[in-house]
């Protein structure tokens, strides 16, 4: 039998998936142990969800829902809410974390769910389950506003605000994936092992491509403990790999508990395009290749025992906030000293006046995470000269850690 392969003259996607935010914020649940989320609206804002889930990832998935009909569409159906919360406790003695995830009939009708989440935490909860463990937290994702990956980032910062809690601080870094799949997740944990760096992953999905479950279980599961999330308050830095899946909670954890936030959004405001791989790409994707091959880079120069040197242009205003989340990265690849070089504005990048006091304030910072060399002798940090006037136009190679350095 001869089969025969004809080639289509056409470019793109058809249909692609592009859904509402309660997709999203579904998503964000299944990562999470021990968590199942409520959907409040039609049973359809589940289904078709649970379907895209389980179509895509050949996984069955615990959902509810509180199965909106047309007299709450008129008189309200918060009562649907505290039946299904009632109902969830009674039936899954495991579940701790209960997302109660809006939509768009129940934003427009003006369910209140935060108040009757208050309501089951004043009542319910102490009175039917007295010493349970139960968190419930309240998502906002109307369907008429935003997208899946709105619905995502939303649901992430919501979670993060819930659970982050400031005690002692660990070595640890926060990495938001992003709407990744589990094999992605998986290598990125690898990489984390191969680089000796402890992470809080958000959100840890594995299981969701394992074809058998060694404990006889067949409903997968999210392995991102509460104590995962609670820990993401005292982690050293956050790294978001997608600004719009996770940015938002990795800038709650900067304002409100000072972790710093490291996002390609930077680099893609450095770097015009690049080429890799024979294909050219651009904007963040293009950062989020770059940072990802100089992390690889330094990992595997120190795995060799070569002394790694990692310089850094300090572009003002625009990555100077990041200078101890860079010079993190470098000491957590295996670099054994970083040397940031203040540059003005080039090719209209950056600021043309450098607060030379207040960089010197940072480079005294980072030195507190990885030894910095102030100076090089020779070498390109030296000839940086804009216009008339060089930046550092003195030999302070004796000044540093590292003593005279050649290239």
């Amino acid at each position: 039998m001869n089969c025969e392969v004809k080639l289509k003259e056409r470019a793109g996607i058809i249909n692609p998936i592009f859904t509402c935010q309660p997709a999203g914020a579904q998503y964000a649940s299944i990562g999470i142990k021990d968590c199942i989320g409520i959907v409040h609206g039609g049973q359809g804002c589940v289904m078709f969800v649970r379907l895209l889930f389980s179509q895509h990832f050949k996984e069955s998935f615990e959902r509810a829902s509180t199965s909106l009909h047309e007299d709450g569409a008129v008189f309200g159906a918060l009562n649907r809410v505290e039946e299904a919360v009632d109902v969830l406790l009674m039936r899954y003695p495991h579940v701790k974390v209960i997302l109660i995830i809006s939509t768009c009939s129940t934003e427009v009708i003006g369910d209140d769910i935060d108040g009757v989440v208050r309501k089951l935490n004043e009542n319910l909860l102490p009175t039917k389950y007295p010493g349970r463990e139960v968190h419930l937290i309240p998502i906002h994702t109307p369907s008429f506003i935003g997208s899946m990956i709105t619905g995502y980032d939303v649901a992430v910062r919501d979670i993060i605000t819930y659970f982050a809690k400031k005690t002692t601080p660990s070595e640890k870094i926060n990495l938001f994936t992003g709407w990744a799949n589990p094999g992605d997740v998986r290598a990125l944990k690898h990489l984390l092992a191969e680089m000796d760096a402890p992470a809080n992953v958000l959100f840890e999905i594995e299981k969701f491509d394992a074809p058998l479950m060694p404990d006889g279980n067949h409903v997968a599961h999210g392995e991102t403990t509460i104590a995962d999330l609670q820990d993401t308050a005292n982690a050293t830095a956050s790294f978001v790999l997608n600004r719009y899946e996770g940015g938002k909670a990795a800038q709650y954890l900067e304002s409100e508990f000072s972790v710093p936030a490291v996002t390609p959004a930077v680099g893609a405001l450095i770097y015009e395009r690049i080429t890799y791989m024979g294909n050219a790409y651009c904007g963040e994707e293009a950062a989020n290749i770059l940072l990802q091959n100089q992390m690889a880079g330094i990992s595997f120069l120190a795995s060799m025992g070569i002394a790694v040197r990692v310089n850094c242009l300090v572009f003002w205003g625009v990555n100077s906030r990041e200078l101890t989340d860079i010079c993190l990265m470098a000491k957590e690849c295996g670099a054994q000293g970083v040397n940031l070089v203040p540059v003005r504005s080039f090719y209209g990048i950056g600021s043309e006046e450098i607060q030379m006091a207040e960089f010197f304030a940072l480079r005294d910072e980072c030195m507190k995470i990885i030894p910095q060399i102030t100076h090089s002798h020779p070498c390109n940090a030296r000839s940086v000269c804009f216009g008339r006037q060089c930046l550092l136009p003195e030999d302070l190679s004796e000044k540093s850690p590292f003593g005279e350095q050649k290239n």
